[in-house]
């Protein structure tokens, strides 16, 4: 027994060495656990909006159901922003506007040619002529950017500037 505790007494330093390497080890530990404790509490307070949260199982349901209610509003939001899309192709987008002498002893560019097309390249081209005895004015519908009627080279110009972004 004599040589049990004086091997015990000759080996205390690194039993006491070990011991408080462990102590140590334990405190870091649970500073490590103290502040992942206090980062989770700030989150709970968060997703609880300020609020004691005592279920964490309640807050998250409460979450869940929110999360699906916004994403029930993104989807039918998605589908409103389609179906804008869908109608704007039937608005008014293009514009090609030129003017031009109609007859050669008339100056002053007093005739033009007004294309005006949608998203789907329809719509139609309005041509006034301005002579010395009067204007007359045409119409002509547009599909797929040209036309079933005959065009000038004006009306063509107008369709092409509106084609091409109005330039």
């Amino acid at each position: 027994m004599n040589n049990f505790l004086g091997s015990l007494y000759q080996h205390i330093f690194y039993f006491v060495l070990a011991d408080t390497f462990f102590i140590l080890l334990f405190l870091l530990l649970l500073l490590f656990l103290f502040r992942k404790v206090k980062e989770t509490n700030r989150l709970l307070q968060w997703l609880g909006e300020g609020e004691k949260v005592k279920d964490v199982r309640l807050l998250l349901a409460r979450q869940r159901t929110f999360i699906e209610e916004v994403e029930k509003n993104f989807s039918a939001l998605r589908e409103e922003i389609k179906e804008i899309k869908e109608k704007q192709l039937e608005t008014l987008q293009k514009v090609g506007f030129i003017r031009f002498d109609a007859f050669k002893d008339i100056g002053g560019e007093l005739s033009f040619s007004l294309a005006l097309l949608n998203g789907k390249n329809e719509g139609v081209v309005i041509s006034s002529l301005h002579g010395r005895e009067g204007s007359r004015v045409y119409g002509k519908t547009i599909k797929d950017g040209s036309s079933g009627f005959p065009l000038s080279d004006e009306e063509k110009e107008a369709i092409n500037r509106a084609l091409s972004g109005g330039e």
